[in-house]
């Protein structure tokens, strides 16, 4: 289970029982989460350049990330990466590290990285997706030229809409423009040239906010021809 909070709730309950906090560092906004078991987890947000998303509390989410950057990045860990089974994790101060899996060898380096032969728990894309309650699919069969509406969604009152993945499979002669659209906005473009038999292209990340109560996301799609077929693929989480 994934269970998302706002900074403040989130910095207090990690604190109360004692968590191992870590975060990703994206281009625009901060991933932070904390795992209590190995189907339990907790995940916030905090964003670095409010222009790239809607409907949050600008004025609380700059002063979130002014205490995020001064007074927890500088002393939590980096989220864990490894390769051939190794992990590195930081360890300072009291931090602690948990493990799920069986331990073949544990070690401190020279520069005081611990060094695990092993998997540490933590948010994948797998176990978010097992969390996703909206699955739209579509099979669409390419009748014109013109741009065509393949999907409409509009998000309940009361809602957010957190996008996770979002996947086009086409069959099509030439090359065809897939949109992702927020109220006629265009967010996201795939440029798809099945020319030579099928192509497709795939978006997905951590759940983040990209649309609110109201809005209307719609995938639309620009063929160069009346011919073959595409398919979507929405996938996310409604709070």
């Amino acid at each position: 289970m994934i269970n998302y909070s706002i900074w403040t709730e989130f910095k207090n309950l990690i604190t109360s029982k004692n968590l191992l906090m870590q975060y990703h560092e994206f281009p625009y906004h901060y991933m932070i989460f904390a795992s209590e078991t190995s189907t339990l987890e907790y995940f916030t947000e905090i964003w670095k350049d409010t222009s790239k998303v809607e409907g949050i509390d600008v004025i609380q989410n700059n002063i979130d990330l002014v205490d995020f950057e001064t007074n927890y990045k500088p002393y939590i860990n980096l989220s864990p990466t490894g390769e051939d089974g190794e992990i590195n994790v930081n360890v300072t101060g009291t931090s602690r590290v948990k493990l799920w899996d069986d331990i073949t060898e544990v070690g401190v380096t020279e520069d005081n990285r611990l060094k695990v032969d092993a998997e540490l728990s933590g948010i994948t894309l797998s176990t978010i997706i097992n969390e996703c309650n909206i699955f739209l699919t579509d099979i669409f069969t390419i009748i014109s030229k013109n741009e065509i509406t393949i999907r409409t969604y509009t998000v309940p009152i009361g809602r957010i809409f957190r996008l996770v993945l979002w996947r086009m499979d086409a069959d099509h002669p030439l090359a065809i423009d897939c949109n992702l659209k927020v109220n006629g906005v265009t967010k996201k473009k795939f440029y798809l040239d099945p020319s030579q038999g099928k192509d497709s292209d795939n978006f997905y990340t951590l759940p983040v906010i990209f649309a609110t109560e109201g809005q209307v996301i719609t995938i639309t799609i620009e063929p160069t021809m009346p011919r073959g077929e595409i398919n979507s693929v929405l996938v996310g989480i409604e709070l």
